[in-house]
């Protein structure tokens, strides 16, 4: 096993405690230097090309290709990270994959940003598995944990940003290709509002925006809307984030004297009840219901006696003249009972 495929499967000690810390992969912080940069970008979780990726020099790459790239990258890592490990800093970049390409030549090529003036960052820096939805993203108590414990690796506050601005994530350009021009128009809008002095802060996708701004999820809702940050923002933003796991409280259990559940006992007495009040409505030869048959036989005659509805066994049933059925008188009529009949 390689360098770079040993750390690809292990976390710095400060993932500790996190819910992913045993089922997330890798581990990857922001490129870019965020005092020098003009712009930052917020994206949602790495992918497996981004927590393999190693600072070496590739001339076949169109970013960090040279030595001294990747080595003022190295140190510029060094110095807002002294505590972490060599692996660690040296491995894991974001948005290197096809996420990257997209963002780099779709998008900010189209605008004349380059990709040396961005800070890039995750809201989650590892690659989680993939949930029910078949996404890779956590959610529920999970998803807040993690993005809680995640910004302690932030470098935002040293960014300053006071605007932000909500656009598309690239990952969903690539599937769908038709919201381009929009995503080009919100970085139209970002190097505009960088050209007036403003430090912007951008987040691309629902994930990042919900995480950062606690908007809704839904960005096709938010895409091309920007705010100004508040004074203090970038020291206290990190508030936002932190949140109590709720306690499920246990249901109290009522046991008898020989530690038996009360409700299950009072359940089972009931059925045992209605068996035994079944087995003495039928008789033992036949097994056909005695009493009851006839009482049910009453509640239908006066079903039909409510609903004004001859019980049909008399032409000459009361039913006609009074509107009530009378059941004596159509059982001792003389008249052949016919075929049954509602009365008007």
């Amino acid at each position: 096993m390689s360098e770079s495929e040993g750390y690809q499967n292990h976390h710095p000690s400060g993932c500790r405690g996190c819910p992913l810390d045993k089922t997330g992969r890798g581990f990857c912080l922001g490129a870019g230097d965020p005092q020098k940069a003009k712009y930052a970008v917020i994206l949602e979780a790495p992918g497996s090309q981004e927590i393999s990726f190693t600072l070496t020099p590739n001339a076949h790459r169109s970013f960090l290709s040279t030595k001294e790239e990747c080595e003022e990258e190295i140190a510029t890592r060094q110095r807002d990270y002294p505590e972490l490990s060599n692996g660690s800093i040296r491995t894991g970049v974001p948005a290197v994959g096809p996420t990257g390409l997209a963002l780099q030549h779709w998008i900010w090529g189209k605008v004349g940003i380059r990709r040396e003036d961005v800070f890039i960052d995750n809201t989650i820096r590892c690659l989680p598995p993939k949930g029910k939805s078949g996404q890779p993203y956590p959610t529920g108590e999970t998803r807040k944990a993690a993005e809680q414990h995640c910004r302690q690796y932030d470098r935002i506050a040293s960014f300053r940003p006071d605007t932000t601005v909500f656009s598309l994530h690239p990952a969903g350009i690539l599937r769908e290709i038709t919201p381009l021009p929009l995503a080009i128009k919100d970085f139209e809008k970002v190097r505009d509002f960088t050209a007036q002095g403003r430090r912007v802060l951008v987040l691309l996708g629902g994930k990042a925006t919900s995480a950062f701004a606690r908007y809704g999820s839904n960005i096709g809702r938010w895409r091309g809307h920007f705010a100004a940050l508040p004074k203090g923002w970038a020291e206290n933003y990190k508030a936002v984030f932190e949140f109590k796991k709720k306690e499920r409280k246990k249901k109290e259990v009522k046991l008898d004297e020989w530690g038996n559940p009360v409700a299950v006992q009072k359940r089972s007495k009931k059925k045992t009840v209605l068996q035994e009040e079944l087995r003495e409505n039928q008789s033992p030869s036949t097994g056909v219901q005695s009493d009851s048959s006839s009482n049910q036989e009453i509640k239908k005659v006066r079903k039909r006696a409510k609903r004004k509805v001859c019980c049909g066994a008399s032409k000459t049933c009361t039913i006609k003249s009074s509107g009530v059925c009378s059941e004596e008188l159509c059982k001792h009529s003389s008249v052949q009972p016919t075929d049954k009949a509602s009365g008007v």
